[in-house]
């Protein structure tokens, strides 16, 4: 031998219940039905994607809705980039670095120019189409940070929608 154990594993299912229903499926004992809880009350909404419109029942935005409304929205872009920059930490802030993996703010490559075009936004200065094009490149990576600053705005603003977030898992 090799040395590998050989030993046989055990059936997956019990044996006799097998032969008891093979023998006579009228009366073999059956599983009982499985209970399936009442859902939640929950808040409904128009979700547009793809040139139609669906019903979804999630309260929230979600990561392709932030997402798209990126791709067709400047303004959005600007605040979303002063959210990621407001996620960083202080001394990240002020280095223009990512130091803490905490998974909060810009990445590391995006850190000197996401955090330098952030405070030229928030001091009210003109943004050039240069800078304009970097935000559209770097907001995009963080619609997962985006949706989640959104979900805590609502539910703060609406503490109801704790408990449909609860159905999603959020």
């Amino acid at each position: 031998m090799n040395g590998f154990d050989l030993a046989v594993p055990a059936p997956l299912f019990d044996a006799a219940l097998v032969q008891a229903v093979l023998a006579d499926p009228e009366t073999s004992p059956a599983a009982p039905a499985p209970q399936i809880a009442a859902p939640a009350p929950y808040r409904q909404t128009e979700v547009m994607t793809m040139n139609k419109t669906t019903t979804n029942s999630y309260p929230f935005l979600s990561k392709n809705q932030i997402a798209a409304r990126l791709a067709a929205d400047e303004d959005f872009q600007v605040t979303c980039l002063g959210i990621l920059y407001a996620r960083q930490t202080a001394h990240e802030q002020a280095t223009e670095t990512t130091l803490n993996r905490n998974r909060r703010g810009f990445m590391s490559s995006h850190a000197v120019n996401g955090c330098r075009i952030a405070k030229k936004a928030a001091a009210g200065e003109e943004l050039t189409p240069e800078d304009r094009a970097k935000i559209a490149e770097i907001v995009p990576r963080y619609t997962k940070q985006l949706a989640e600053h959104f979900r805590s705005e609502a539910v703060a603003a609406n503490p109801a929608l704790k408990a449909a977030g609860a159905i999603f898992g959020v």
